[in-house]
């Protein structure tokens, strides 16, 4: 019994050593970083601009007011649109558009909302209906928001339809203030920059000289050449090593197991 003991223990061991040598040979880990950079080709910036609601003054010209009525049939258990409305659980909203913020006598506003001040502005309703808890700490609006800027500039425009003299449309003036004011002139002004640059580039390119062009298309061809057959031979290094590692541990375990059934046979002889 000690023997066939022995020898199983044996090949359980080689098998474990067999495999722990293969591990140890070949590393089957994802690199960190690239293995091959190509020079002039930058990683894209983790900074992705505003991530706040997008301005919509300029859209309200061409906004749909019947889009934006459909909208609020899902606002229907909650408010009243028409003039005289009752209230619900929210105020009614006719003539909300420019009105000063909790203006409504009648209805009983969240402390948050009461005491928030200002006046439902074009800028102001886009802020609110983007995400209503993160433009009102502690408002009653259980409303998780319109992301779409459509959406919401055809809402604002059907709300401005409710009323006796709409609203005037902004001016180009608003218009930039509110870009200004959620961080879009940056990204409108970066975007001219980098047209610009293209331009100016464009024209570099046009004036170099085609021999020149030729031989940069050339040596940039050669380089990716290079590096794939470059990859092609790390690869297949890093296949022969695996199967070399495989091959091993096969041969090793075979071994293993014949002499723990020669052990168990001599040992029942």
């Amino acid at each position: 019994f000690n023997k066939i003991f022995a020898a199983v223990l044996t090949a359980c061991l080689v098998a474990m050593m067999a495999s722990f040598i293969s591990r140890k040979i070949v590393h089957p880990e994802h690199p960190h970083e690239s293995a091959l950079e190509i020079e002039g080709v930058e990683r894209a910036s983790a900074d992705a601009g505003p991530t706040g609601p997008e301005p919509i003054l300029a859209m309200l010209e061409t906004a749909d007011p019947a889009a934006g009525e459909g909208l609020t049939r899902a606002c229907a258990a909650c408010h009243t649109f028409e003039q005289g409305g009752a209230n619900k659980v929210g105020p009614n909203l006719y003539g909300i558009v420019n009105a000063h913020k909790a203006h409504l006598d009648s209805y009983s506003y969240s402390s948050a909302m009461a005491s928030f001040g200002g006046e439902w502005t074009y800028e102001e309703l886009n802020k609110f209906f983007y995400k209503p808890k993160d433009y009102v700490a502690g408002t009653k609006m259980n409303y998780i928001g319109l992301k779409d800027p459509e959406d919401r500039a055809n809402l604002i425009a059907y709300l401005r339809t409710l009323s006796g003299s709409p609203a005037p449309l902004p001016d180009q003036a608003r218009i930039d203030a509110e870009k200004a004011d959620l961080g879009y002139d940056q990204v409108a002004e970066g975007g001219e920059e980098s047209a610009e640059a293209a331009t100016d580039g464009d024209d570099a390119t046009a004036e170099a000289q085609p021999e020149e062009a030729a031989g940069e298309e050339t040596d940039a061809g050669e380089a990716l050449e290079e590096a794939g057959e470059a990859a092609s031979e790390a690869g297949n290094s890093a296949l022969e090593a695996i199967k070399d590692a495989a091959r091993a541990a096969d041969e090793a375990i075979q071994d293993g197991v014949t002499g723990a059934a020669d052990a168990v046979r001599d040992a029942t002889e």
